[in-house]
């Protein structure tokens, strides 16, 4: 990331907004970018796989950035992040997820920056489709150095929370989404404690712990 003047890096695989996966994170703010994304659900990476477009953030702070994303851009700011940009892995019409960077300084990338950035997302895409062909097992001892609750914690998650409420299942991603955001905490946490039996929703009111 040095050569193209970067200061972080992070990727996520994700088939669907609810179904996703944090593979890698250059260091603890670039994670965090992409958990309060996942929890807030804007940002330019969310938008970056709903298009399959990427999207081009060079100054988080300016009024384009504040009206696209009310919630996650002055947050961003304020974690020392000023620009973000976004490149959707896809193969054909499959969607396999985003290969993000972040810079914590306002400017845009020069074309020559955005070309050798996508070359860094297609390589990205080449090593996780080569994972992926070596079957799951390998896939998931490639993906998961950093430990961390995945994306399938949170699926379940939504799951239990569909069910405690009768909603359907985007409905209940918007309250796992709400809750954590309301208690200043990350979603996988969140999703761990509807899993493990520690938090349940209910209808008309906030999560209960148990």
């Amino acid at each position: 990331m040095a050569a193209l003047e970067l200061t972080g890096s992070w990727l996520t695989l994700m088939t669907s907004p609810a179904e996703r996966e944090r593979a890698y994170a250059s260091d603890p703010l670039a994670a965090s970018l992409e958990e309060s994304q996942f929890t807030l659900g804007e940002g330019p990476c969310e938008e970056a796989f709903a298009s399959g477009l990427p999207v081009l953030a060079s100054d988080l702070d300016s009024e384009e950035s504040l009206q696209r994303w009310p919630v996650f851009a002055p947050a961003a700011v304020q974690s020392t992040a000023r620009a973000l940009f976004a490149f959707p892995l896809r193969k054909g019409a499959v969607q396999l997820g985003v290969f993000a960077t972040y810079r914590d300084s306002a400017g845009a990338l020069l074309p020559d920056q955005i070309a050798d950035a996508q070359v860094f997302a297609d390589l990205v895409l080449n090593l996780v489709l080569d994972a992926q062909s070596h079957g799951s097992g390998h896939t998931a001892h490639w993906l998961n150095d950093d430990g961390s609750l995945g994306g399938a914690v949170v699926h379940q998650a939504t799951g239990m929370v569909a069910v405690q409420l009768r909603v359907d299942l985007g409905e209940a991603l918007v309250r796992l989404r709400a809750h954590a955001f309301a208690n200043q905490l990350p979603l996988a946490e969140v999703a761990a404690g509807v899993v493990n039996r520690t938090l349940r929703f209910s209808r008309g009111v906030d999560a209960d712990p148990l």
